[in-house]
């Protein structure tokens, strides 16, 4: 299907300028050439009201019902009501042969819905964090919009098998990049001009997520590099002289900092979320010029092992942070990242939607 066409996304989150997420990056790279009705999660507060247009291209709606978040006892009635307001919205604004892609697998698959094809994308096992509540619930939830839906993509490797051991198969997209937000290089941060090179940084929520022994190590070990903490702090931090937490920044800072390091790292522990999940930030690393080591996460889909590894052994992690380190690769990281952009892989989500046949695994 060529030309100019009409999507609804349904997003985990409202649609806002603050720090981005995957959802919100597709939905930006799909708007450029087509028309996109962004729709938030349900809430119970406030009143019924038409989509308001917020970006060139983009559309928001969100709709109202007694319960708010979907949980188990309501799942069904939430699902119909947002599906019910969801066709008035797109009547509304003549969308109504639209496609639909989900992020959300608490709507589950989205019965009812007016569209010409419904496409889930997986991006994580929502039903395996650590604060979700009714994790059962969620995941039988999720299995009902992959089965459901007319095509099925998924961020990792581990995610696709998940579609496959439901039945379904599933096309491997991976998140991406805002390529041109990296392109632009300003000046050194002033916090950084004291810290020592080689500066290793991690950049992203440190929360239960992250393995504190492994980063404790790097630093012991590396006692001439910089540790660098940028992100909110939920947790202990490691400590030694050579550790600098930043705290959070905003994110149109981020580029300028990560351009100012040497080696990104993503040092998670181990855990079923973790291993299925594919960080944004790895591809932002790579477009700021700064190779990447990892635990715990499927990085493959970089292409690149010797600029994006995955090194579960701690001694391992730190010995390839030491390499990289060490080598001069900022050109070969970004020309990597130009083929993650989000807008390669929302001509990849479409390419597929125009070819789904609601394929199943025999």
């Amino acid at each position: 299907m060529s030309g100019r066409r009409d999507l609804v996304l349904f997003g985990t989150h409202p649609f806002a300028p603050g720090v981005p997420l995957g959802d919100w990056h597709l939905a930006r790279a799909l708007s450029r050439q087509h028309r996109v009705l962004w729709i938030d999660p349900p809430t119970s507060r406030g009143s019924l009201r038409c989509p308001r247009p917020v970006a060139a291209g983009v559309t928001v709606g969100r709709p109202v019902v007694p319960t708010g978040r979907p949980a188990p006892a309501l799942g069904s009635v939430v699902e119909r009501l947002v599906t019910a307001q969801v066709n008035r919205w797109t009547r509304q604004l003549g969308m109504a042969d639209a496609d639909v892609v989900s992020f959300a697998p608490r709507l589950g698959a989205l019965r009812g819905l007016h569209r010409r094809r419904l496409a889930a994308w997986v991006k994580d096992r929502d039903w395996a964090a650590v604060d979700t509540d009714h994790r059962a619930w969620i995941r039988d939830r999720q299995a009902d919009l992959i089965r459901g839906a007319d095509l099925v993509t998924a961020v990792s490797a581990p995610l696709v098998a998940d579609c496959r051991a439901l039945g379904v198969d599933a096309t491997l997209i991976p998140n991406g990049c805002d390529v041109g937000a990296f392109a632009s290089v300003g000046p050194e941060p002033d916090r950084f001009r004291a810290v020592a090179h080689p500066r290793l940084v991690f950049a992203g929520a440190w929360n239960e997520r992250v393995d504190l022994a492994l980063v404790e190590q790097l630093a012991a070990r590396l006692p001439a590099a910089s540790i660098v903490l940028i992100g909110a702090v939920s947790r202990a931090t490691p400590a030694g002289p050579n550790v600098h937490v930043v705290g959070p920044i905003p994110p149109d800072e981020i580029p300028a900092h990560l351009w100012a390091a040497d080696v990104g790292i993503v040092p998670y522990r181990s855990s079923s979320f973790n291993e299925a999940s594919c960080p944004l930030k790895v591809f932002e690393y790579l477009a700021a010029g700064l190779p990447v080591v990892a635990s715990a996460v499927d990085v493959s889909a970089v292409g690149d092992p010797d600029l994006a590894r995955r090194c579960d052994d701690p001694d391992d992690f730190v010995d390839a942070v030491d390499r990289l380190a060490a080598r001069d690769v900022k050109a070969a990281c970004t020309a990597l990242a130009a083929e993650h952009s989000w807008e390669a892989r929302a001509a990849a989500l479409l390419e597929a939607m125009d070819t789904a046949t609601g394929r199943r695994v025999r």
